[in-house]
């Protein structure tokens, strides 16, 4: 492969080819391309949204480094997704609950004042949608 100065943006927020003038324009071109580049950036912004939306679902977000480390390198471009289950499924003892959201699914569980966990969680898109509940029935 030969190197150049032309690169992807977003698949599907940004599908033209970005053009590189020079090497420092990179971070700035990727990012109108709806790509965050800067892993410290992508951190932060996953971390804001996600404690956004537990706020307004009354709790707290649950987020461990290892969980944030992987969604921070699985997503170009972050957005939160507020996400509930049956509250009948809190009948499971909320370990084995929250080991199945952070593990298998790279969710954040939203607990409550007390620290328990309530029936609602946090899931990362890699995209806007201009349809987010059905992002939210897809995680769900």
């Amino acid at each position: 492969l030969q190197a150049g100065r032309v690169s992807r943006g977003h698949r599907f927020h940004h599908d033209q080819a970005v053009s590189l003038a020079q090497p420092q324009d990179y971070v700035e071109a990727l990012r109108a391309a709806f790509v965050l580049v800067d892993p410290s950036e992508r951190r932060a912004r996953i971390v804001a949204e996600v404690e956004t939306a537990a706020g307004k679902a009354g709790g707290s977000a649950r987020i461990t480094e290892d969980n944030l480390e992987q969604v921070v390198n699985l997503v170009e471009w972050p957005s939160a997704v507020l996400c509930s289950f049956e509250r009948a499924f809190l009948a499971v003892p909320q370990e084995a609950l929250i080991e199945t959201m952070e593990i298998n699914q790279k969710f954040f569980p939203v607990l409550d004042d007390s620290g328990t966990l309530t029936e609602k969680f946090i899931g990362i898109a890699n995209i806007e949608s201009k349809d987010v509940a059905e992002v939210a029935k897809g995680y769900e």
